[in-house]
């Protein structure tokens, strides 16, 4: 198989990028797992019967922890490439590492936006929306998230993802793809 050349493939880790290739799957490794914990903790907290208007805005929160355990897993691929020595695009981890780190960064701002938009709404029209409203709310923000995570490789194929920095992210060359600019 043929591998794209530097920049976008690395054959040969440098030691200064193999240690901060090494921080980064740590501390994703470490988000991955605190992400988990709380986003199971919440959850069943949310399951117990405590579905009430209060604990409304539970849902976006619960959506974000789920995004942000997703993000996180695909940063600690970058595991593989240090174990390898290597970041080698186009292969099928990189592509997965970089859809999972671009599904987590669209899905956590669509997040942040509905937590703010409803935190707006609560108090400029002293009401809560109906839980359905958050329910629909978060299915079109998974739903988005995935359209805009695999509209580029769609349209791109294999040349979408590639190494960037010490991670797997969106080729600069398809920067104006990412953002869904014609």
């Amino acid at each position: 198989m043929d591998f794209f050349p530097p920049p976008y493939s690395l054959p040969v880790i440098p030691s200064d990028v193999y240690i901060a290739l090494c921080v980064t799957a740590t501390l994703a490794t470490i988000s991955a797992l605190t992400t988990f914990g709380t986003l199971v903790a919440v959850a069943y907290q949310y399951l117990q019967g405590h579905r009430n208007h209060a604990d409304q805005l539970l849902i976006p929160i619960l959506q974000l922890l789920l995004v942000d355990f997703i993000q996180a897993v695909g940063l600690s691929l970058s595991w593989h490439w240090a174990r390898r020595g290597e970041i080698l695009a186009p292969t099928a981890l990189c592509t997965l590492q970089g859809a999972l780190i671009n599904y987590g960064d669209v899905a956590n701002a669509l997040c942040i936006l509905s937590i703010a938009l409803e935190t707006m709404y609560r108090y400029t029209y002293r009401r809560r929306p109906s839980l359905w409203v958050d329910y629909s709310i978060a299915f079109a923000i998974f739903c988005i998230a995935c359209i805009m995570t695999i509209i580029g490789p769609i349209q791109h194929g294999k040349v979408y993802y590639v190494r960037t920095s010490v991670v797997v992210s969106i080729s600069s060359n398809h920067f104006y793809d990412s953002l869904l600019i014609p």
